[in-house]
């Protein structure tokens, strides 16, 4: 588990002006320069750039990112080499990262380094814990940082590396980051061949990598140190291929197939979408308006991490999709979350207090802060999301489309009828059978409907109804964030209010009803404080969806398992038999808006079998085999 508060570093000095950290009494580099050591021990010691030149990708992990220097060099000595490799990797593990603001002041002693430090410091991440991915150079450059414990950050890794930095305090000052375990984790992911290096030549750190598998070798140190450390490993291992699809079919154009749909794309996959209605986004995801928020736990569960995630990669996505598609309407005017009643709102606070999460993210905030922040008197206190907020999903759809360029086609107004696995290629028809497609990867996006194609893979899914109300701007009082309690409402969005939703259950109706808008006019009084009675004659206004939802209330992303072989009931979920090239990305309930993003993410990385963009237990939470193997363990138990 990562931690659940996050403890920055604090910035401090020597009289030398070399960053030095408090906590562990020690420096962040050498007083001889952290740039010249960065090149000699991290980038020389693993012989870069010469082992990633004419790569198609090349991973390197570090354990400690500090300043960011070994990065920042590792970066320069990339875009200076003709013959670098097509995709750079950089992964980096943090327990105590700097604010935006002290990294800034503190990379500006490398002026040489201004261009990059300042499109690093223009994407820094809010301080929370968990992975966070940051893309520069038009993708071809990924750094994954890396928030939490080295130990259980290396534990929740999944890839594969081809060099080591290993760095951080020395051994004496901080020896968790050299222990072991630790030293046992990344050969868990190293592969014959990863190089490692590292200042240190202390005896327990020698002695503990050559006894995880790497061949090791002194050489001259940097700057007052006499000896540096190199190694490789010997243990034969092979790394499974990164092999990224040329083709792939996307059946399903709501939130979750424009997203995957965008991510194939991204990395040069060209994509053939299929949707039954004539355009993108008619269904659920056509509502008019929807609000995007994390989902804070005191224990900070699984459910919670995954939305965190999900919702810092929203709002660090759309500023860029409004580039490509200006006419995407959102806004991050903040959402205040009030509390159910007084024992809610206790925790609430207690939550906030123990996750310790930076302000503009999120806080508590009693009846009259959060007055002050709505603009008008609200009925009770709650957590404010400062960068929360509201986003079109149609818009949404259509700037992802647009982000694909010419690598997406589609096919409106089309439906799938079956699919078959032939001859290394899925085929796609419709109800006469004739071939819409065919691809070696197919991506089921089809929210509900995805059993209908593979009723031999029994999905815990159902729908449930939705119906939102909407109001005329002007109707309602002014006030500028979004508003949750007993549902949420939305400030005005091209001249409308949206209220809701309805969670009516075994209601099939896509027409609105009566019943479900009076629902919604109820809420009005926890929300605002105005009785529904003004509004009880008005006339039905609105729109249903229905959400996809998962037995377990988890979204369903990842590779759809094989059924027809014998499974023991004690099998690891990572080694149950898959179906070739065919994956699900469904189930996103209400939360579509935030978890869409994140999940594509999550399912690009496992398709092209790069570095994943979360930590491996949230990608089993999300596994489309978890309920197979779920089944068969209770049922080894009812025997």
């Amino acid at each position: 588990m990562p931690l659940i508060s996050l403890q920055p570093a604090s910035l401090a000095l020597t009289e030398a002006d070399v960053p030095y950290s408090p906590a562990y009494n020690d420096i962040y580099h050498s007083r001889e320069g952290g740039l010249q050591q960065a090149q000699q021990v991290f980038l020389a010691g693993n012989h870069l750039p010469g082992n990633w030149q004419q790569r198609d990708a090349f991973v390197i992990i570090e354990t400690g990112f500090g300043i960011g220097l070994n990065f920042l060099s590792t970066w320069a000595a990339w875009r200076d080499d003709p013959a670098r490799c097509e995709t750079l990797h950089f992964i980096s593990i943090e327990k105590h990262p700097f604010s935006a603001e002290d990294l800034q002041q503190l990379l500006s002693q490398w002026p040489g380094l201004e261009p990059l430090a300042d499109q690093l410091l223009q994407s820094w991440p809010c301080l929370t814990p968990g992975i966070h991915r940051l893309r520069f150079e038009q993708g071809r450059v990924v750094l994954t940082l890396v928030f939490d414990d080295v130990l259980s950050a290396l534990k929740n890794l999944n890839t594969g590396v081809d060099a080591i930095y290993l760095d951080g305090f020395a051994p004496n000052r901080n020896p968790d980051m050299w222990s072991l375990p630790v030293l046992r984790a990344l050969a868990q992911l190293s592969v014959e061949g990863t190089t490692l290096a590292t200042y240190t030549v202390a005896t327990a750190v020698c002695d503990g990598l050559s006894d995880v598998g790497f061949n090791l070798q002194k050489q001259a140190g940097f700057g007052g140190k006499k000896d540096m450390l190199v190694g490789e490993y010997r243990v034969p291992r092979k790394r499974v291929p990164q092999v990224r699809p040329q083709q792939a079919i996307v059946i399903g154009a709501g939130l979750a197939g424009c997203q995957i749909g965008a991510e194939l794309a991204r990395r040069g996959c060209n994509v053939v979408m299929i949707e039954r209605a004539d355009a993108p986004a008619q269904a659920t995801s056509g509502n008019w308006a929807g609000c995007y928020l994390p989902a804070p736990s005191r224990d900070d569960n699984l459910s919670s991490r995954l939305t965190r995630a999900g919702f810092l990669a929203l709002q660090q996505r759309l500023p860029g999709l409004q580039v490509q598609y200006p006419e995407l309407g959102w806004s991050a005017c903040g959402v205040l979350q009030m509390g159910k009643d007084q024992d809610d709102e206790i925790m609430q606070q207690q939550t906030a207090a123990a996750l310790l999460h930076p302000l503009n993210h999120l806080q508590y905030l009693d009846q009259s802060e959060a007055s002050t922040r709505a603009g008008l008197a609200v009925p009770a206190g709650g957590w404010w999301f400062g960068t929360g907020g509201w986003v079109r999903p149609a818009d949404l759809c259509q700037a992802l489309l647009a982000s694909g360029g010419g690598n997406i086609s589609a096919q409106w107004g089309v439906s799938v009828a079956s699919i078959q696995y032939r001859l290394g290629q899925w085929q796609v028809r419709d109800a006469q059978g004739a071939l819409l497609a065919e691809a070696p990867v197919l991506v089921l996006a089809n929210a509900s409907d995805v059993g209908m194609l593979l009723p031999q893979i029994p999905l815990p899914v159902t729908r449930i109804r939705g119906q939102v109300t909407h109001f005329p701007q002007g109707v309602l009082p002014d006030f500028s964030p979004v508003l949750c309690r007993d549902g949420y409402v939305l400030p005005p969005v091209a001249g409308r209010h949206v209220l809701g939703a309805t969670y009516d259950f075994g209601v099939d109706d896509e027409n609105l009803r009566a019943l479900s808008q009076n629902r919604n006019l109820q809420r009005l009084e926890s929300l605002l404080s105005i009785s529904d009675q003004p509004f009880i004659q008005m006339p039905l206004n609105g729109r249903v969806g229905f959400r996809c939802v998962s037995g377990d209330r988890m979204p369903i992303v990842g590779a759809m398992p094989d059924m027809q072989h014998d499974i023991d009931a004690g099998t690891r979920l990572s080694k149950l038999p898959r179906l070739p090239g065919l994956f699900c990305l469904s189930a996103l309930g209400s939360r579509g808006l935030v978890w869409s993003g994140i999940a594509a993410e999550l399912l690009a990385d496992q398709i092209c079998g790069e570095t994943l963009r979360l930590e491996q237990d949230l990608a089993d939470a999300l596994d489309p085999a978890r309920f197979h193997l779920r089944n068969l363990r209770r049922d080894k138990q009812a025997c």
